[in-house]
């Protein structure tokens, strides 16, 4: 049957609705696709970005790990983050490991840690085993850039970006912190990149930022190791030590890193182990342990500071099975 001059325009009409749909169909898919692709890169590319920030920030601290040996350089455990301890038995354990412990504490807080606990830092600074370091010197040029190039990194991988959606309490960090002594410029280009994401505001005194806790704890753990080197400027062989190791996981987990063993880690796990809690024993009697123990002391905390950077190395599953007991090894084997 022959169609119609009317038939025939309808069919045609059809035929190219028909069309149209499903070619609307193929570049919807196609940009789905796309869109897919492109998020994938980008998460991929958050990661990495955020691998290499600290990647970068560990590979200074390993440099600087090569040194340790020099008999010249004090062992000083490097505190982070902030600019004073929270737990005083803490550091009464890293007193048998550390010839001293060092605090990174801006100018205009320089009294602070012997305001909140004297019973400790005057006793610790009289020995010689309270080391007071002042970002005003040691955040010089090179290590503000450093700072800068790691954080620009991390800022740019939109990592931080869910941070700032969020209603959080801003704690202060110190202008001097930030790298505003060794480049001023730089310090700014940071602070803006992270004012633009509401991650910090302007300074209300004049010497210090107010900044999401999350990110002032990243800028304070890169620091932790950017600043490792400059400690032979002063004598000091610096090893980063925190007591507040579930804040460093918060930030693996924030930056998606898979969990890495640090010295800090093996030290900790080797108070855990072979220490006992010090908390309530007098300071004056950890002190004097130190001082009649010292030779053997050493040799032992000489053994364990070499462990901990062959332990450093290791990933995650070599660090468990380098941890084990080797009697429950042969135990096992017969």
């Amino acid at each position: 049957m022959e169609l119609t001059s009317g038939q025939k325009a309808a069919r045609t009409r059809r035929l190219r609705k028909a069309g149209r749909k499903a070619a609307a169909t193929r570049r919807r898919r196609a940009v789905g696709k796309k869109a897919a692709k492109t998020r994938m890169r980008r998460a991929a590319g958050r990661k990495a970005a955020a691998t290499r920030t600290l990647r970068s920030a560990r590979l200074a601290a390993s440099s600087a790990e090569s040194v340790v040996t020099n008999q010249s350089l004090k062992d000083v455990a490097f505190y982070y983050p902030g600019p004073f301890w929270h737990s005083a038995g803490w550091i009464k354990n890293l007193l048998l490991f550390f010839d001293g412990v060092g605090l990174l504490v801006p100018s205009y807080m320089r009294g602070k840690p012997f305001e909140l606990e004297p019973e400790m830092a005057h006793p610790l600074k009289r020995e010689g085993l309270l080391h007071i370091l002042e970002p005003e010197t040691l955040v010089d040029r090179d290590a503000t850039k450093q700072l800068a190039t790691a954080l620009s990194e991390v800022i740019a991988s939109g990592a931080l970006d869910p941070l700032g959606k969020k209603r959080t309490k801003f704690h202060e960090l110190s202008w001097s912190r930030l790298g505003g002594y060794g480049d001023v410029e730089l310090a700014r280009m940071i602070l803006e990149e992270l004012k633009r994401r509401n991650l910090a505001k302007d300074s209300e005194d004049g010497v210090s930022i107010p900044m999401h806790p999350m990110v002032r704890a990243l800028v304070l753990v890169l620091l932790s190791q950017i600043l490792r080197p400059r400690g032979q400027d002063f004598g000091l062989n610096l090893s980063a030590a925190t007591d507040r190791p579930e804040l460093v996981g918060a930030l693996r987990e924030l930056l998606s890193l898979e969990a890495a063993p640090s010295a800090g880690q093996v030290v900790s796990l080797d108070f855990q182990t072979v220490s006992v809690d010090l908390t309530n024993v007098p300071l004056d009697e950890v002190l004097a342990f130190r001082k009649s123990h010292l030779a053997e002391h050493r040799k032992y905390a000489t053994d364990v500071r070499r462990f901990v950077r062959e332990m450093s190395l290791l990933s995650e599953s070599e660090r468990k099975a380098g941890t084990r007991c080797p009697y429950r090894r042969d135990s096992r084997n017969g």
